[in-house]
Parts: structure tokens; C-alpha cells; sequence
């Protein structure tokens, strides 16, 4: 949920409440769209977040340091020095608009008391934090220039006047009675969602679906398409929930998806999220803090896993040009004696070949038969240097054919492991997963150092996974082990494991390493040997295919060859189960907590 006109208003209240006066002890800007303050009281100090965000723009009270760059970017110092031992005295709001100024009296260097603006404007991308000299005074500078040729209307440059964003054509809910509100609502030739949003200011998308919700009404109904009692029933819900903002009487929620993450904060509990858990904070600032911390920790996850993912496609596209041309090479280095067979014949009737042909039938005295065959020429070569080409590509067929195939065989094995990257990459979805991805592919050369230099350790020790791997009791009450990338499948195989535990992997294709916990001398029952070829088939790349081969052996039997990739093993004395992967079947299996692997340090 972005911040709308009611967050605003109630943070607003809530801002003047806990920051007034304070003075600014430091600035700091964690990232590029992010300004920090540290603002001091009598017995605290307090971190005031301003963000511009395309998508989380915000601002709000926060517990969260964040990592500061080694040197401050130049808003950062500016801010430093019109800012820090400025006293806060103000924080005002133009209207219901999703803007705040904050208001330092500062001294100058002529000892003089200065008003200073800092103003933050939440506009989705165009979200802009300017400073500017007091009310109707020029801009000092702000984290995002506007120019002349992005907006006509006005520019955010040092110097410039300051020209406060053009009001919106919509009603201040604050404002409207009951008439006001049918009138306008029906004149709206938008569903109802759309409608409430585009007549009244500080609706959120979120928020409308919210009302009419509450109301009992389809959101896609036009509001003309409304009887008095609906229009009614929405008209109580939208009255309560302004009274609800001008009495102080929110709810700040977090709503939580079934796996803890969360989905949206509002000032009220979502009641449109039927199968979403609540969450309550104290105030709104804490709520917004928890909610925005989480949903950037996800941006975050979301744009490295991207980015990865197109490096990850872009080398296994190179790569399978590589081994395309290299087979269409094996090919046609298969006519090597036929390349020998056509020079030799060639030499045979040089006399024959006059200069520019382009081909020369003559009789193959190889054959039984004695038929005549067609000679392809390059005219402008010479007829002896058309007979050395043949025979140069029966050399290069003969000499080249073995370091060919060496180099396919190695194609075709970093091949496999990229796609057992990508496939393991897809599944991430924490963070620390993710940067355990990109650590391996840095380490195995695939990323690139500062300076654009590739750094690749192919025989560097394989480290540890940070993360757990997954861990599940099968149905006969034996754990069983399952690698969520490359680094924690050689870290089951070859460290966790015991030579006598039972090895399984999806047959052929890229997948993780499943690992069943055995005690010596034993063999687990077929309903184990089953759950752990289910789940060596569902996380691989045959997740949605039917009848996955998966072989099976024991830990002694599979080794890693030198300089091998990540994950990347050999196995011998198998067998072979077919299963076909099954989510909900996968879903009954008890899940475990896996074993703590090693530190990384």
C-alpha cells in the first residue's frame, strides 16, 4: 500500500507529536533514493526516514540503521550543511496532498536565525526531497532535478522559485456530506473502485477496495448502476472511516501472507484479505517501519534475482551456440576421409582445371564401379591450392577431432551447471539464498569484480552454504536432506553426508541433491526410498513433467571430480525408481529443521 492521503494525515499527527522540537544531530543518505535524520531530544534520538522510492515512496520514524556509503553523495552533504544543529519546529501539510514540509530554524553565517523547508513530496516516481529557504523562498537544491524538458509545468532546480505540485481536481473527504457524495460518485462513469478513488483525494486503490468491500458491493459496478440503500451503505462505511482518522482512532495493521511475508499496512484491519493474518502496532510510524523494512528486503531480493537471472540466460544462450557449432563441427569433420578421398582425386586431374572453375567432374577410382563424381572449387584459388584445402580439412578432421570433443564434453557440462544455477535461483526466495547464489557464481567467475575483471577459482574449495537445506521425516520416520542450490548440494554430498547414507538425483537433468539419513548397515523401507525420489523429482527440472527418473545409490559411491563445478558429481552402482512430482504429496511430508551448516568465515 503506498502512502495515502489518510496515512499522511494520521502520520502527521503522530510525527508532530513524538519529533516536536528536536534538533538535527546527523544526516545520512543509506541509498540513493533514502535520506536518514537523526533528530535528538531530551534522553533520545530518533530516525526520521524520508524516502523517494519509485514504488515505497514514504517517510516515517525507523529502528533501522542501513548501510551508509563509504563517502556521502552530494545531497547528502548539502543536507549536512544547511541541516545538522538546525532546531525542527514544524511539520505542515498543504491540504489532504501526500506532501510534508518540515520546518528547521537554522543560523547563518552571519549569525542570523534562517527557516529552512525540507519538503517531501510522495508522488510514486516523481517523489522528490527538496530543501528550500522558507516559505516562498527559492529552492537550495533537491535529491531529484526536474529540467524544463521533463515538465513544463514546473522545475525542482537551485535557484528556482518553488512551485508546489498542481492540486488535484478531487473532493477533501474531511469535506463532503452525504449529498456531495452520491452526486459526485454517480456522475463517475468509472466502476466503483476506480470511481471512489478518482472523485476523492487520499484514497488508495488499496483502501477503495477496502470500502466497498465493507459495503457488501462489487467493486467492477458502476455507481450509477447503485440503488439508494447500496449507495447508502457505502456512504456509513466511507463516513467511518473519516471519523476514524479525525478522532485518532486507527488501527495500524499489517497484513500477513501464510508465509509471514508481508502483503499491505493500512490504518484499519483489511477485511478483504480473507485468508491473511493481522498484525497490530502501537502507532502507525512502527507499523510503516515493519512494513516497508520487509517489502524492501523483497525489492531487493527481487532486482538481484533478476539481474542474476539474465546473466544466467545470457550465458547458457552463448553457451548452447558454442555447442551447436562445435557438433555442427564434429559432423563435419565425420567426412574427413571423404575430404582426403576428393584431394587425392583432385590431384589426380590438376591438369584439367582451368583457372576460375567452379567444379570439375572426374572418375572416382575409389569406387567399384568407377562413377564419375563432382569436385566443388573455390574459383579464385588454384587447382593445387583447391586440392591442399581438401586435404587441410582432412588434417584438421583427423588432429582436431579429439581436443573437439574434450572441449564439447566440458560445454556440455557447464551447461548442465548453469541450468542447475538458474533452476536453484528460480526456487530462491530469501535474500541470504539469493546472495548464496551470486557468492557461487563469483567465486566460479560468472560475475564481474570492480575494474570489469572476472575472477574464476574453478578449483577453489566449494564453501559452505550460509542458509539451511531443507529437511523432511518420510513417511517411515527417516530424515531426509534436500539441497536448495549448488553449494548445499556438495555440502550434503560431500561433508554431511555419511558414506552410508543414500544419495538421489533427478536422472539427466539439472536438480537438487537428496540425501537420506541412514544408520549403518541399514537400507531404508521402499515408502522412504519413494518420499525421497518425490522429492528429488520435485526439485528438479522435471517438476512438471510425469514419470521422473531418479537414480539412487549410496554416498560411497558418488564422487566429485577435480575441478568440477559446484554440485557437479559423478555416481556409479545405481538404481533407478520413477516417480511423478506431486506438490500436495510433497506437502504431507513433516518438514524438519535442517542442521546448521558451517560458517562461510
Amino acid at each position: 500500500m503506498t502512502m495515502d492521503g489518510f496515512v499522511i494525515t494520521a502520520l502527521h499527527r503522530e510525527l508532530e507529536r513524538e519529533l516536536l522540537p528536536a534538533r538535527v544531530n546527523r544526516v545520512y543518505q543509506p541509498s540513493p533514493h533514502q535520506i536518514l535524520l537523526h533528530l535528538r531530544r531530551p534522553g533520545e534520538t530518533l530516525k526520521l526516514l524520508l524516502s523517494i522510492h519509485p514504488r515505497l515512496a514514504r517517510v516515517h520514524l525507523t529502528r533501522t540503521e542501513g548501510k551508509n556509503p563509504p563517502s556521502p553523495p552530494r545531497f547528502c552533504l548539502f543536507l549536512r550543511k544547511y541541516l545538522e544543529g538546525s532546531q525542527l519546529v514544524a511539520i505542515k501539510r498543504p491540504q489532504f496532498e501526500r506532501i510534508l514540509d518540515f520546518s528547521f530554524l537554522a543560523r547563518t553565517e552571519l549569525g542570523e536565525t534562517e527557516e529552512r523547508i525540507l519538503t517531501l513530496e510522495i508522488m510514486g516516481k516523481n517523489s522528490n526531497i527538496i530543501l528550500r529557504q522558507g516559505e516562498g523562498g527559492k529552492i537550495y537544491d533537491s535529491l531529484r532535478h526536474v529540467t524544463p524538458a521533463m515538465s513544463r509545468y514546473r522545475q525542482i532546480l537551485p535557484g528556482q522559485p518553488y512551485v508546489p505540485p498542481p492540486a488535484q481536481e478531487k473532493l477533501d473527504p474531511r469535506q463532503v456530506q452525504e449529498l456531495t457524495f452520491y452526486s459526485s460518485l454517480q456522475k463517475t462513469k468509472k466502476p466503483l473502485s476506480q470511481a471512489l478513488i478518482r472523485v476523492f483525494a487520499g484514497l488508495s486503490p488499496l483502501l477503495a477496495q477496502e470500502l466497498v468491500y465493507r459495503a457488501g458491493l462489487n467493486p467492477n459496478t458502476l455507481p450509477e448502476e447503485l440503488s439508494r440503500q447500496q449507495l447508502g451503505s457505502l456512504w456509513e462505511i466511507f463516513a467511518e472511516l473519516v471519523a476514524v482518522i479525525a478522532e485518532g482512532r486507527e488501527q495500524p495493521t499489517v497484513m500477513l501472507d501464510p508465509e509471514g511475508k508481508p502483503l499491505a499496512f493500512s490504518l484499519i484491519p483489511l477485511q478483504h484479505f480473507a485468508k491473511a493474518e493481522e498484525l497490530s502496532f502501537a502507532s502507525i510510524n512502527e507499523a510503516a517501519d515493519f512494513y516497508y523494512h520487509h517489502r524492501e528486503k523483497q525489492e531487493a531480493v527481487a532486482g538481484l534475482k533478476e539481474r542474476l537471472q539474465g546473466l544466467l540466460q545470457r550465458e547458457m544462450k552463448k553457451m548452447v551456440k558454442t555447442i551447436d557449432r562445435q557438433l555442427a563441427t564434429l559432423q563435419d569433420m565425420e567426412k574427413g576421409e571423404e575430404y582426403r578421398r576428393l584431394g587425392e582425386l583432385l590431384t589426380a586431374n590438376l591438369y584439367r582445371v582451368a583457372p576460375g572453375d567452379r567444379e570439375i567432374i572426374v572418375i572416382d577410382y575409389y569406387s567399384p564401379g568407377g562413377e564419375s563424381i563432382k569436385i566443388s572449387l573455390e574459383p579464385n584459388l588454384s587447382p593445387a591450392a583447391n586440392a591442399q584445402k581438401y586435404f587441410q580439412k582432412y588434417r584438421k578432421a583427423t588432429t582436431g577431432r579429439p581436443h573437439l570433443e574434450k572441449q564439447l564434453a566440458h560445454n556440455q557440462r557447464e551447461l548442465t551447471y548453469l541450468e542447475s544455477t538458474a533452476l536453484a535461483l528460480d526456487d530462491a526466495a530469501s535474500w541470504e539464498e539469493v546472495r548464496e547464489i551470486q557468492g557461487e557464481l563469483a567465486a566460479q567467475g560468472y560475475l564481474k569484480e570492480k575494474g570489469g575483471h572476472r575472477h574464476r577459482t574453478p578449483r577453489q574449495k566449494t564453501e559452505a552454504a550460509s542458509s539451511r537445506p531443507l529437511a523432511y521425516r518420510s513417511r517411515d520416520g527417516f530424515t531426509i536432506l534436500v539441497g536448495k542450490n549448488n553449494r548445499q548440494n556438495d555440502y550434503l554430498t560431500r561433508r554431511l553426508a555419511n558414506r552410508e547414507d543414500y544419495w538421489f538425483h533427478a536422472k539427466d537433468i539439472p536438480g537438487s541433491h537428496v540425501i537420506v539419513r541412514c544408520p549403518p548397515q541399514t537400507q531404508p523401507p521402499e515408502a522412504t526410498l519413494e518420499d525421497a525420489a518425490l522429492l528429488a523429482a520435485y526439485y528438479s527440472k522435471g517438476r512438471s513433467s510425469s514419470q521422473v527418473a531418479v537414480d539412487y545409490t549410496q554416498v560411497k559411491n558418488v564422487r566429485k571430480p577435480r575441478g568440477a563445478r559446484p554440485g557437479m558429481v559423478l555416481y556409479e552402482n545405481y538404481k533407478t525408481i520413477f516417480v511423478t512430482p506431486d506438490r500436495e504429496k510433497v506437502q504431507k511430508l513433516l518438514p524438519l529443521e535442517a542442521p546448521e551448516p558451517p560458517s562461510n568465515k
